[in-house]
């Protein structure tokens, strides 16, 4: 529900406008802009409290923990209104930020870029309370593909069926790039997939240590799971 700050087509005299996207029945949505983050804050506070929510985490039923995105705790949820099935993820605040700061982009920023993809996991919300940042997902009913490769019992996939896989993942990656966006940590546990058939879509998700480069930037500092790292990356 919290968005990016971007400037409406309408706007004359604001500069910035901060939007809050409404999800209406019939798959129908709209948008309204606020002039400040604290009117946004309090418009979201003020729909949380008609639907008899206490906070933003209150709209979701937590359930068992997931996993470990990028360190931190993932658990699985469902939202109490829609009943859509999500993936939540916890950090401290203080840490989010300084990511944040470093990365030239939050990671609910950086999912947010690459929405316009099919192979990017779908982005919901993120919010903060209580000294901890909340990033929530759609849910990927076929887990990640360690897990996918554990149920079919093989450490290999034949060449067809990698194909099928491997050829989503760099659609989705040229797709994040043309974003300006870096992911920096595309390993088995980060690419989700839709179901655990044969032909499953691919998601990639996990986005706690993307980063964001201007046209003439290049990255410097290495990041990103040491076993999967490009050999030049880890010679440098």
């Amino acid at each position: 529900m919290q968005l990016p700050a971007q400037q409406p087509a309408n706007a004359d005299k604001q500069l910035f406008w901060y939007p809050v996207k409404l999800v209406l029945p019939q798959n129908k949505s709209r948008t309204v802009f606020t002039e400040t983050r604290r009117d946004r804050k309090n418009l979201i506070s003020a729909i949380l409290a008609a639907q008899g929510f206490t906070s933003p985490l209150d709209q979701y039923q937590v359930e068992e923990q997931i996993g470990e995105g990028s360190c931190n705790p993932v658990w699985k949820g469902v939202h109490k209104v829609s009943g859509i099935r999500v993936a939540i993820k916890a950090m401290d605040t203080k840490k989010y930020q300084r990511l944040s700061t470093e990365n030239q982009v939050s990671e609910g920023k950086a999912m947010h870029l690459c929405q316009g993809s099919n192979q990017v996991i779908n982005f919901i919300e993120e919010f903060s309370m209580g000294g901890e940042t909340y990033i929530v997902t759609k849910l990927a009913r076929g887990g990640d593909l360690l897990g996918y490769l554990s149920a079919l019992g093989v450490d290999r996939l034949p060449e067809a069926h990698a194909r099928l896989i491997v050829s989503q993942i760099a659609q989705g990656l040229q797709e994040i790039h043309n974003n300006g966006v870096v992911h920096r940590d595309l390993k088995h546990l980060n690419i989700f997939l839709s179901d655990q058939s044969e032909a499953p879509k691919i998601k990639i998700g996990d986005f706690g240590l993307a980063c964001k480069l201007g046209e003439d930037e290049c990255i410097k500092k290495m990041a990103g799971t040491i076993g999967f790292m490009a050999p030049e990356v880890v010679q440098d």
